[in-house]
């Protein structure tokens, strides 16, 4: 881990429980809970380009995007990549992982200088074992998410190329989308590359 300026800024507790209360499936636990977790949470630097889950690892931690940009990809054996998903801050890795404690389904990569705080499993564990109730909002993301990839794979197996572009761009509209005059901007910086593997083709 590389401790920086940024870093140390996320010393400040309050601030870690602040992050933590803005992100999916944390946003209606209770604040005693949250002040646990934002106590037991770590910040991490990652370089862009670096791993931040890797697929087929096992994650001994829930990680919180806070600061940057990140994707979710998976790779071939022989090299093929595609990418699912590009992420703002405000997600939440490892879940499904912290559950099942199996092997991590994808990669999760830094598009740029980024910060996760990483929360242990055994940390998250012991909240919902506390209050059970909390596994509802954890259903809920969960379920949000399958149905979110369940419909990107019926979008690749049956629409056409320029009908899965629209779909792939309204759908960057709400992680990275900016007003602007007339308009709404996407702010993730795509490469002809990285938008060939969204879409499940070859540039």
């Amino acid at each position: 881990m590389v401790v920086s300026a940024e870093t140390r800024g996320w010393a400040d507790e309050s601030r870690r429980e602040r992050a933590i209360a803005a992100t999916p499936p944390f946003t209606s636990w209770p604040a005693a809970a949250l002040q646990r977790l934002a106590r037991a949470a770590r910040a991490r630097r990652y370089a862009a380009g670096e791993v931040l889950c890797r697929q087929g690892a096992r994650a001994d931690s829930v990680s919180i995007l806070v600061l940057g940009s990140a994707e979710s990809s998976m790779s071939s054996a022989d090299g093929r990549r595609i990418v699912l998903k590009l992420d703002a801050p405000g997600r939440a890795y490892g879940l499904v992982s912290m559950i099942d404690r199996g092997a991590l389904t994808n990669d999760m990569v830094a598009l740029e200088p980024s910060i996760t705080l990483e929360i242990s499993c055994s940390a998250v564990r012991a909240e919902l074992a506390a209050d059970p109730a909390l596994w509802e909002s954890v259903a809920r993301l969960l379920n949000m998410r399958s149905r979110y990839y369940l419909e990107q794979m019926r979008s690749f197996t049956l629409d056409s190329l320029p009908a899965r572009a629209a779909s792939l761009l309204l759908g960057l509209l709400e992680p990275a989308g900016r007003g602007a005059t007339g308009s709404v901007a996407i702010e993730f910086r795509l490469t002809q590359q990285r938008f060939a593997e969204m879409l499940g083709v070859t540039r």
